[in-house]
């Protein structure tokens, strides 16, 4: 049961950062990027800090775990609002 639960502590880590950083490279291939919420990736970002922040992990496991699943995916979320603005102002 132990091993589950290390397991499943893990998925959070990898499943966000993942999914988001297959939203950036979607954003990054698209010719048209005006669908992209700037908005709705910026609150992402904000959110996951917020989580970051908040985090209190008792372990230096739980710390790694933390900042890949809030602060790379923090990052990402941000870099999605970068593509998405860069494309709305040119």
């Amino acid at each position: 049961m132990n091993a589950l639960l290390a397991l499943a502590a893990w998925l959070p880590a990898l499943i966000f950062p993942a999914a988001t950083f297959s939203q950036l490279r979607t954003a990054i291939r698209a010719t048209d990027r005006s669908a992209i919420s700037v908005t709705t990736w910026a609150l992402f970002g904000l959110a996951n800090l917020g989580a970051l922040a908040l985090a209190r992990p008792e372990s230096p496991i739980a710390w790694l775990q933390a900042g890949v699943g809030f602060g790379v995916t923090a990052a990402l979320d941000f870099a999605i609002v970068a593509v998405a603005s860069s494309a709305s102002s040119n």
